[in-house]
């Protein structure tokens, strides 16, 4: 059930970003790129791995489809590695703000899965714009 009202309780669920497939990866910056994303993975792993030991649910990135990811001109965006930065919990609502061209965000089963089971979610829209869009997740933590 999503629910935050207020700064102690405990944590009972939590986002881990991800990075992308090794696949993905620029042919030219393969090298360097795939080293940095292995041991990335490894640690973020690792850090699930203790959240679950300590009786937390942990929830990853699903990416299906390197298109789903790109800007306008075809380059691939940031990873999602940082869900604090455009998703954030008030109250009994989880608000969202994708943050790809495609509106894809990598956790859309986890989404998708929370309205199926009646959780309130609002998807922000940086295009109309939702004033919601401009206030700093991470800070409201």
């Amino acid at each position: 059930m999503i629910s935050s009202h207020n700064g102690f309780q405990p944590l009972k669920e939590v986002w881990i970003g991800d990075c992308y497939p090794a696949s993905w990866l620029d042919r030219k910056t393969r090298d360097v790129s795939y080293k940095i994303t292995e041991l990335t993975k490894h640690d973020l792993s690792r850090f699930e791995k203790n959240l679950q030991e300590l009786g937390v649910t942990t929830r990853r990135p699903n990416f299906q489809r390197r298109d789903d990811y790109c800007d306008y001109q075809g380059r691939l965006c940031k990873p999602s590695i940082t869900p604090r930065d455009w998703v954030v919990v008030l109250g009994d609502t989880l608000y969202v703000i994708p943050q790809y061209e495609q509106a894809f965000t990598g956790f859309d089963l986890v989404i998708d899965d929370d309205m199926r089971d009646g959780q309130k979610v609002g998807i922000l829209d940086r295009t109309k714009p939702d004033p919601m869009c401009f206030l700093p997740f991470p800070s409201t933590q």
